[in-house]
C-alpha cells in the first residue's frame, strides 16, 4: 500500500500536493505546538521510498529446462518404442503397463519440477513452454494407460 501510494505521489506532482496541504495541520493550533514543530524538524520528512511488492524473478538454469523437456518427449518416444518392439515380440499387457507406468511417472516428475520453479519465481519462456509440453505428454501417456489397462 505504501509503495503504491509512494509511485503515485512521485508520478503526480499536483497529487503530492494536494496530499502535502491535507497532511499539514491547521492554523487554528495553539502557538506553543506550532512552535515546537518547526524547532523539531524544519522540513517535513521525506516520503518512504517505495519497496518492490515482490521478489523479482530469476532465469531458470539451462539445465533445469533440459531436464525438464527430457521427462516429456524424449522418454515418451522411448516408451512407445519399447511398447512397439514388445507388443511386436508377444509380451502381455502386464509389461506395457508397467512401461507406461513408468514414463508416466517421469512425465510427472517433470511436470513436479517445473512447477517447483514456478513457485520460486523462477520464470522464463523456455521453462514454461517444457512445462506446457510435459503437461501435454502427460495427459498421453494417461490416456494411453488407460487404454491399455481396459
Amino acid at each position: 500500500m505504501t509503495s503504491v501510494l509512494a509511485d503515485e505521489l512521485r508520478s503526480d506532482p499536483e497529487f503530492a500536493e494536494q496530499m502535502a496541504s491535507a497532511l499539514h495541520v491547521p492554523h487554528g493550533t495553539p502557538p506553543q505546538t506550532a512552535t515546537r514543530r518547526r524547532a523539531a524538524s524544519v522540513a517535513p520528512p521525506p516520503f518512504p521510498t517505495a519497496r518492490p511488492a515482490a521478489a523479482p524473478s530469476q532465469v531458470p538454469d539451462a539445465a533445469d529446462v533440459r531436464r525438464i523437456l527430457l521427462l516429456g518427449l524424449p522418454q515418451a518416444f522411448l516408451a512407445y518404442v519399447l511398447l512397439t518392439v514388445a507388443s511386436r515380440n508377444g509380451a502381455g499387457t502386464g509389461v506395457q503397463i508397467i512401461v507406461l507406468l513408468a514414463a508416466t511417472s517421469l512425465a510427472a516428475y517433470g511436470v513436479w519440477l517445473g512447477i517447483s520453479l514456478l513457485l520460486r519465481r523462477i520464470r522464463s519462456g523456455a521453462l514454461v513452454a517444457a512445462i506446457l509440453f510435459d503437461v501435454l505428454v502427460l495427459v498421453r501417456l494417461i490416456l494411453w494407460l488407460v487404454g491399455a489397462v481396459r
